[in-house]
């Protein structure tokens, strides 16, 4: 009876221990798994893309490319992983400066995060798409989905946990958690964006015409469009933005200038008393597509060639036609993260 009970207070030390194990870093390079389908990689330096092949690992600055039926896993380390899912697009990264932050270059396609409890003590990740940049906060799980519409880019992003932080042309949101679902479509020069609270509740934060932090509490069905245009002298951007409510009635419109080549921290302003914002990763060109290069810098003219709207003096429902806003459905979970 000793021995056995000696063995029970064993088994159950052993199993607290395995319990308040921290999570673990992240590997120095990336294991493709779950290969499904016709799944290519080029990793970096190489001329040829070759068959991703199961369970081997990979350096991270690869460039991955799944078919239309094709799908795998990217296993970063044991309980932090990213399902690619078809006819997708991305490149895996990592900080030259600090190896521990991962950075994944979605140009097009379908992702699934999961990440172990605790990952943030050791390992960053930051997601760059083409209209926004997404970084991890704490433990979470989300799903990211590229799509176009017109001549939009468009990502939306869908939450399953806690702690996203989703950076934009002349915005951020701060804090995505439980269910949130955003939309946030943009011109490919990047002088149009839009964003559009799908589901959920989350503040924005803008700058107001008087050069002052604005959080913009963003309710479900509500949309915030932001135009830049280069000033007259061309040595000044105009930027304006229009805050609707689910019925595309004009809640309000703000105008501010700035310097062009002055990078605007809303977010750091907005929130400095509770806590700093971090800039949002650069993206960088692997030279082989254009649709992985950085936006080039604004023209003289908005989305279509058409100027920013002048502000109304009044809230006002805002006409149908114009610039596209179409509704985005609540898509069908096309991936499901692994546990």
């Amino acid at each position: 009876m000793r021995i056995s009970h000696r063995i029970m207070t064993l088994v159950i030390g052993i199993g607290l221990l395995a319990a308040a194990a921290p999570a673990e870093p992240f590997e120095p390079l990336f294991q493709a798994v779950n290969v499904n389908g016709s799944c290519m990689v080029q990793p970096p330096g190489a001329e040829d893309i070759a068959p991703v092949e199961e369970g081997k690992a990979y350096p991270y600055g690869s460039r991955l490319k799944t078919g239309e039926d094709a799908s795998l896993d990217i296993l970063f380390s044991k309980g932090n992983t990213c399902s690619v899912g078809a006819a997708t697009r991305l490149t895996v990264d990592e900080d030259a400066e600090n190896p521990e932050n991962k950075l994944v270059l979605l140009e097009d396609g379908k992702l699934a995060f999961a990440f172990a409890d605790g990952f943030r003590e050791h390992n960053g990740l930051n997601v760059q798409t083409l209209c926004a940049g997404i970084e991890v906060l704490e433990d979470s799980a989300f799903r990211l989905e590229t799509m176009t519409e017109g001549d939009l880019n468009l990502v939306a992003i869908m939450c399953d946990d806690v702690g996203l932080k989703v950076t934009g042309p002349e915005f951020v949101v701060p804090l995505l958690d439980g269910e949130d679902y955003l939309s946030v479509a943009c011109s490919t020069d990047k002088t149009f964006a839009r964003l559009k609270n799908i589901q959920g509740e989350y503040t924005v934060d803008v700058i107001d015409s008087e050069g002052n932090p604005r959080i913009v509490e963003l309710a479900a069905g509500a949309t915030i469009k932001i135009w830049q245009k280069a000033s007259e002298t061309e040595d000044a951007l105009i930027v304006t933005i229009l805050i609707t409510d689910a019925n595309n009635t004009l809640q309000e419109a703000i105008n501010y200038r700035k310097d062009m080549e002055g990078a605007i921290q809303v977010a750091a302003a907005a929130r400095e008393a509770e806590a700093p914002a971090e800039e949002e990763p650069e993206i960088e060109e692997d030279g082989e597509e254009p649709g992985t290069a950085p936006p080039a810098p604004p023209t003289t003219t908005s989305l279509q060639g058409e100027p920013p709207p002048p502000p109304p003096a009044q809230p006002q429902a805002l006409p149908s036609g114009g610039r596209p806003s179409p509704d985005i459905p609540t898509p069908t979970p096309f991936l499901r993260s692994r546990p």
